[in-house]
């Protein structure tokens, strides 16, 4: 018991002192985190109205704007969470027919994007 709690004060210690040296102060960490968790909610909430506006559209042209405008937007405000897109995009049940006639809009809408690597298992 003594062992594990020496552990535990030891681990903490290391990396209190590592933020030190490194001048890292956890407002600093908490500003980052806080940063990044409201970008992911935005990129989050746009997603969220993009798949209702797709499920509302009726056409097959209309459903393929939706998607290639919240493309652009993702290139332009979140150009790292392509692969959360078209992954979110996936389980909405779009198919992959539909992602790629939007990616090609989107191509001539707001200029090409990085390759998608795909997570192969």
């Amino acid at each position: 018991m003594k062992l594990k709690v020496i552990a535990a004060l030891l681990i903490v210690g290391v990396g209190v002192s590592a933020c030190l040296l490194e001048g890292v102060t956890a407002g600093a960490v908490l500003g980052f985190i806080a940063s990044n968790a409201s970008k992911a909610g935005e990129a989050a909430l746009v997603l969220q109205e993009a798949i209702a506006r797709y499920k509302e559209s009726e056409t097959r042209l209309d459903k393929i704007r939706v998607l290639a405008d919240v493309s652009c937007h993702f290139r332009k405000k979140h150009p790292n969470e392509m692969v959360f897109l078209r992954e979110k995009l996936v389980e909405a049940g779009v198919s992959a027919k539909m992602i790629e006639a939007a990616r090609d809009l989107a191509d001539k809408k707001c200029g090409p994007v990085a390759q998608i690597t795909e997570n192969a298992p």
